[in-house]
């Protein structure tokens, strides 16, 4: 609903946009909703039509005559997207400069360009035309057959006249300069520091470094931000907050006065110094860097500009695995204040492990004028990741709320649901019932019908008598694992979450299968793996599934490798390698020459927009 004042406001803004955009409007007219109706109406393409009128009113024969009739068609019946007289001209020219022998056109469509190419080929020479609608080739090929042109009128070749270059020169002078800070930058950032990290053999990160120790005052945490910024301006591009937004950055620590604060990607210590001078007495930095030879400089200008450890701690690894062990390891209850400046990448998926991993009671402050310049790239952030946001509602905070008002969890539920709709003694229909419950109800994380297949078609492939799947959570996956099985076959399987156990339990029995099919362990994978064969019986296994925690992956493939149970070919399958990741197992995997590793790309289960994959090893041995 809008108000007449409102409309009236702006109707001059709608009457600017129709006189301004008013060729493109009537392009929009006629050639989609024109063809759109007298498609319907006649039941021929536009296409076929434009054949008929060609038919109708061209010289059988006549390239030229054929040519002018479709641009009759064009101007005044449908509109056609081929090449048109205009920009025709400037072909015919280039055919006439250059006489190709042999000339390759991309894209046929009604053989308008076909014929407009064709009737300036030299003598002797060839043309090729490629046409991907089968359709539009069909109109074409009766279209350049009208035209007299045969089969057989007679080294690849893309001609570009000198005309068609300078055509294009305004625009790229108009590229330029309108990214020329983009492009300075690229030749300062990248090629300048390249350069000079093969002349001199030390990082840009180590070079600014000794500038500061021959310019910077030791101990004076401003003196040394200004020493940075003038090796930025004068010498070398340093990816750091910098002066302008440092002092929003300063504001924003004087209002909140934060004694706990959180900083993902220390770099070279810019921003480490630029926080730990604005902090109130008796506050902590904790300070996190990836790569460990930026950690190594950044731990010296830190020192350098007076900060013992009591006051910044710097914490090396990825901000994925650290953020889990902050509480236990670090001592970091919640912070006040979180600083990101990292992988711009992973600032979503570092917010999420603060609110799904790292516990409640984290705050991420950010001042009013910070939050609106960040809008157009929040914005950004909410279109390109809104998959990941809508799992992020759907399997937190959905089941949260629902494990709250009915007092049962989400595993139980999904149960309740198999009880009521699925058949008993049917694996199959159980996992169908479970793809509906999660694609309708709550989002269960299984492996799923998709990266399932894949599964079933190695089960196929291998027919393994001793399968170990690590993970069983609801039951899905052994399932799964259990129907593929081979007669005489044997499943193993590790759960360390005892109410998980107990809902997977009842479903592996509701689909059929006994113990003798199918054992259920119960305990931590780390604990269970080194009991296997003298508690279990397990001597090795053909097939390990794994679908646990990921960054168990490669723990455990090394727990089975050291107790000898994998059989030699075994097959080790791990899912959701590429989403939520599992990169240090995969380097493994791939480095250490004990298996030839592939990944299967699929999509995250039961979210099509999310990308994910799952990897399929072959044991070969011990090197």
């Amino acid at each position: 609903m809008v108000s007449p004042a409102i409309a009236l406001a702006f109707l001059p803004f709608l009457v600017t946009l129709l006189i301004r955009y008013r060729h493109y409007l009537v392009l929009l007219y006629r050639a989609v909703l024109v063809a759109w109706l007298r498609d319907r109406l006649t039941g021929t393409s536009r296409e076929q039509r434009a054949f008929q009128y060609l038919l109708t009113h061209a010289i059988p024969g006549d390239p030229h005559h054929i040519l002018q009739t479709f641009d009759h068609w064009s101007y005044h019946c449908e509109h056609l997207s081929c090449v048109g007289p205009d920009k025709g001209r400037i072909v015919e020219r280039v055919l006439l400069e250059r006489a190709p022998l042999r000339v390759l056109e991309l894209g046929t469509y009604c053989g308008y360009g076909t014929v407009l190419l064709a009737q300036g080929l030299p003598p002797g020479a060839r043309l090729y035309t490629i046409e991907g609608d089968a359709r539009h080739a069909a109109v074409a090929e009766k279209v350049i057959r009208l035209a007299g042109f045969s089969e057989q009128t007679p080294g690849w070749l893309v001609m570009v006249s000198p005309a068609i270059a300078l055509a294009f020169l305004p625009f790229l002078v108009t590229l330029l300069i309108r990214y020329r800070h983009y492009l300075v930058l690229l030749y300062r950032a990248v090629l300048v520091a390249w350069l000079r990290d093969r002349l001199t053999g030390t990082s840009r990160e180590q070079r600014a470094f000794q500038y500061l120790l021959t310019h910077a005052i030791p101990g004076d945490p401003h003196h040394i931000l200004q020493t940075f910024d003038h090796w930025s301006y004068h010498c070398e591009h340093l990816s750091c907050v910098g002066p302008d937004k440092g002092r929003i950055v300063e504001r924003v620590l004087l209002e909140r006065a934060p004694l706990r604060v959180l900083e993902l990607g220390t770099y070279c210590g810019y921003g480490t110094v630029l926080l730990a001078q604005g902090l109130p007495p008796g506050a902590r930095l904790y300070t996190i860097e990836g790569d460990a030879r930026h950690a190594a400089v950044a731990e010296k200008v830190i020192r350098l500009a007076g900060f013992s450890e009591q006051t910044v701690e710097l914490i090396v690894g990825p901000s994925e695995e650290v953020i889990p062990r902050l509480r236990e390891k670090h001592g970091l209850m919640n912070a006040n204040l979180v600083f990101m400046d990292h992988w711009k990448r992973c600032y979503l998926r570092d917010l999420v492990y603060t609110v799904l991993v790292a516990q409640p009671g984290w705050l991420v402050m950010v001042s009013p004028a910070i939050a609106l310049a960040f809008l157009p790239f929040l914005v950004t952030l909410l279109i390109r990741y809104r998959h990941y946001l809508v799992l992020l509602y759907r399997a937190v905070l959905v089941a949260w709320l629902r494990d709250r008002l009915t007092g049962t969890s989400r595993e139980q539920r999904a149960f309740q649901y198999l009880l009521t709709h699925a058949i008993p003694g049917d694996p199959h229909h159980i996992l169908q019932t479970f793809d509906h419950w999660s694609y309708h109800c709550e989002h269960l994380s299984c492996v799923g019908p998709d990266k399932g297949r894949i599964v079933e078609r190695v089960l196929l492939e291998r027919a393994p008598l001793r399968v170990l799947e690590l993970g069983t959570y609801c039951g899905y996956g052994t399932v799964l694992l259990a129907q593929g099985l081979p007669p005489g076959a044997r499943l193993y399987t590790i759960e360390g979450d005892a109410r998980h156990a107990a809902v997977a339990e009842k479903v592996i029995r509701l689909a059929g299968f006994s113990e003798q099919t199918v054992e259920l362990i119960v305990g931590p994978s780390e604990e269970v793996i080194p009991r296997l064969r003298e508690k279990h019986g397990l001597m090795n296994a053909n097939l390990v599934f794994m679908d646990h925690w990921k960054r168990c992956y490669l723990r455990d493939l090394q727990l089975l490798e050291s107790h000898q149970l994998l059989a030699e070919g075994a097959t080790i399958l791990a899912d959701n390698v590429l989403f939520p990741g599992a990169p240090h197992f995969l380097q493994y995997a791939k480095t250490c020459g004990k298996y030839h590793c592939k990944v299967h790309r699929a999509r995250l289960e039961y979210f099509h927009g999310i990308p994910d994959g799952i990897a399929e090893l072959r044991y070969t041995g011990t090197r």
